[in-house]
């Protein structure tokens, strides 16, 4: 009897494959710690209303891609569906968040950092602040009283602010005069029900869309009640591995596939 060593949807990753996802993993982390972001471990599963609650309840996530299951005591049960819904029922995502900031320039350090992840920057922090403190040199008339205080003392905290009038062009400003590439469009929906402001997807080859997120200042509010203006965005592994073999940006080590060793003198 032939048996099937895997379920539907998993896959078993082997080297030098592997090792690309290892490698990926690291330098991901490596530039999130160099922009001050920090890990948060989350569990596997979470009570079924959680994700009704902030996904919507009409949408596909709830009906059809989410593995939903009772425990003894009859409670239901959901494993996260941003790690079972893709081209495989089991994949690994990238997620980050930038909580508790609102403002434009929240927006652009978010789009920033993608860029620094898709193109391998390796800009620290430090640095990251000197060029933050000269383009906000630039448009000092554009910045309320507070703001211009802060430049030379705290320039990150200039992403609190919240007094831009014209969102819109106060972001295509910034992008255009940092050369960040983009595309409005006024059509793009993203399939979840919390958004509230901004929504980007980087789409680049073959993938329909290699990275996506937005902005959803009401989604703690309506899960916890406390205030907390947000925005993040999400990137799969998988994809990611391609785009990065793609672009011939990872350099992995392979390692020896056979050693021998002589133990005869005489060799």
């Amino acid at each position: 009897m032939k048996i099937n060593n895997r379920p539907k949807g998993t896959r078993d990753i082997y080297p030098p494959k592997s090792l690309a996802y290892q490698k990926i993993r690291q330098l991901v982390e490596m530039i999130l710690s160099q922009n001050n972001f920090q890990p948060i471990i989350i569990p596997t599963y979470e009570y079924t209303e959680l994700f009704n609650t902030s996904l919507g309840s009409t949408t596909d996530i709830i009906h059809k891609e989410m593995f939903n299951f009772t425990d003894r005591k009859g409670r239901n049960l959901a494993l996260r569906p941003e790690g079972t819904q893709g081209r495989y029922r089991e994949f690994w995502q990238l997620g980050v968040e930038l909580v508790n900031v609102a403002g434009v320039m929240a927006d652009y350090q978010i789009l920033k950092l993608i860029q620094d992840i898709l193109e391998r920057d390796k800009k620290t922090q430090e640095k990251y602040k000197q060029e933050l403190k000269k383009f906000l040199a630039q448009n000092t008339p554009n910045l309320c009283s507070d703001c211009q205080r802060r430049i030379n003392d705290n320039p990150l905290r200039i992403l609190d602010c919240n007094s831009y009038n014209d969102y819109w062009q106060q972001l295509k400003q910034i992008l255009e005069t940092n050369n960040f590439p983009f595309q409005y469009d006024n059509h793009l929906v993203r399939g979840l029900d919390y958004y509230t402001g901004l929504v980007f997807e980087i789409n680049l080859g073959a993938e329909k869309s290699l990275v996506g997120g937005g902005r959803y200042d009401r989604l703690a509010q309506e899960l916890s009640g406390v205030n907390l203006p947000a925005i993040g965005f999400a990137v799969g592994i998988d994809r990611l591995v391609n785009y990065y073999e793609e672009k011939h940006l990872l350099k992995i080590n392979k390692g020896i596939d056979i050693f021998f060793l002589n133990f005869n003198s005489d060799f």
